[in-house]
């Protein structure tokens, strides 16, 4: 019986990137130049050495989409760094007032001292 090396996950991923055998170039998107009248804002990024010095510190917050018995929901997730406990909330629409709702669990399962990380997505 023969055997045979898999390469893992990593290597086909940079293989493929390195080939560009999943990207084209030409669907590259071009960056959107800000209206006139509205101007950019500086976003504060979370540095590359910040950890969580204890449980209910630093919280990642994020929003994941949830397909359920054919309908789209919204899972608003807010995950402690330290202890990888998580406050949870579930709508049917991804308002801020969804997300709000979700921090404001956050708080009341975290304390009031929490510091929130996002990915600066939608």
């Amino acid at each position: 019986m023969e055997e045979y090396h898999v390469p893992s996950v990593a290597t086909l991923g940079r293989l493929i990137r390195r080939n560009n055998l999943f990207f084209r170039p030409d669907s590259i998107k071009l960056r959107r130049k800000p209206s006139r009248g509205r101007k950019r804002y500086i976003r504060i990024r979370k540095l590359a050495g910040v950890k969580a010095s204890g449980p209910g510190r630093l919280v990642e917050f994020d929003m994941k989409h949830v397909y359920l018995l054919g309908s789209k929901q919204y899972a608003f997730c807010a995950i402690d760094v330290f202890t990888r406990e998580a406050a949870v909330h579930i709508a049917t629409s991804p308002s801020s007032r969804n997300a709000a709702t979700c921090a404001r669990m956050a708080v009341q399962r975290f304390g009031k001292g929490v510091a929130f990380v996002n990915d600066n997505g939608s």
